[in-house]
């Protein structure tokens, strides 16, 4: 039916879900991998696309990737949205290929990649990525790429491709990577639009004027007073900044001073800022201060 449905000559928009359907008999797995490899040809095939969505959970992921990296290719796409399930084996190169096909997208303005848990995803493959990416124009980035084996050097790539874009929209779930506080402070600064140490090589970026949505996800032990202070000045930048979501670590050590009032005061300072949901180690003092001087600002936490 999915087969049937691509060959409508003027389709804009298709999100699918395949599933490996194991139906205990050689027959019935014979006619699954047959049924996939026509909707495979089918997808390929199509030219008219400007949205897709696609969620694989299949034992044969990598050929399923190298299909949807040849339709990305083939279409005009706007809105792409890939969600790999499971953790099975996608070697690097697949994964290389897939976002070679995204930075040939030049009207790719909506970007969402969920790889959660997949050992392919290496700071070299982040590092590659964001390269190709740096040429696109996206107004919303989704990154959920949790529980991969990247450390400082992937989080400064994605930190120096957000500093070629002009966001509305970023979500990052960077859950359980080897991060240092130093190289976190490096993707505030970004964030926030200001210039950071030559070694990273960032630019100034124009995503804070325009950032409404911001969320991240990491695994920190601690919150230095440096680092907080950071945080504050990130957001000083994003003046049209409304809805923030930051998980940085559940039971973080905070070293308690006064970066705890800078961050309070930059929260507050944010015109349009009318949703706050933090687990950030201070989140309950923050709240003190926030509902009791900012009576519109909507409070929740992860705590």
């Amino acid at each position: 039916a999915a087969s049937v449905i691509l060959g409508a000559p003027r389709l804009k928009r298709f999100k699918f879900k395949l599933k490996c359907h194991r139906t205990g008999t050689a027959e019935g797995d014979r006619h699954d991998a047959e049924s996939i490899t026509r909707f495979m040809r089918s997808l390929r095939s199509t030219t008219s696309l400007e949205a897709l969505q696609l969620t694989v959970s299949r034992s044969d992921n990598e050929w399923c990737l190298e299909q949807i990296a040849e339709t990305v290719a083939n279409n005009s796409l706007t809105e792409f949205r890939l969600c790999v399930a499971g953790s099975l084996q996608v070697r690097p190169e697949v994964l290389r290929t897939i976002g070679a096909a995204i930075a040939g997208s030049a009207s790719l303005t909506v970007l969402e990649i969920s790889l959660r848990r997949f050992p392919a995803v290496t700071d070299a493959v982040i590092e590659s990525l964001a390269e190709r990416w740096a040429g696109l124009r996206l107004s919303c980035l989704t990154l959920m790429l949790s529980h991969a084996p990247c450390t400082g050097a992937a989080l400064r790539s994605v930190a120096e491709l957000l500093c070629t874009q002009r966001l509305l929209e970023l979500d990052l779930d960077l859950g359980a990577w080897c991060l240092s506080n130093d190289d976190v402070q490096g993707l505030f600064a970004a964030v926030g639009g200001r210039a950071v140490g030559s070694d990273l090589s960032i630019s100034a970026s124009s995503t804070a004027r325009m950032l409404q949505r911001w969320r991240l996800v990491l695994s920190l032990e601690s919150m230095r007073n440096e680092d907080v202070q950071e945080l504050a000045r990130a957001l000083v930048g994003l003046r049209g900044l409304r809805s923030l979501d930051l998980l940085l670590g559940r039971g973080l050590t905070w070293a308690s001073g006064d970066s705890t009032s800078e961050l309070a005061d930059a929260l507050l300072d944010l015109p349009c800022l009318s949703q706050v949901s933090l687990a950030i180690g201070c989140e309950g003092y923050l709240e003190e201060q926030i509902t009791s001087r900012a009576q519109l600002v909507k409070w929740s936490s992860h705590a």
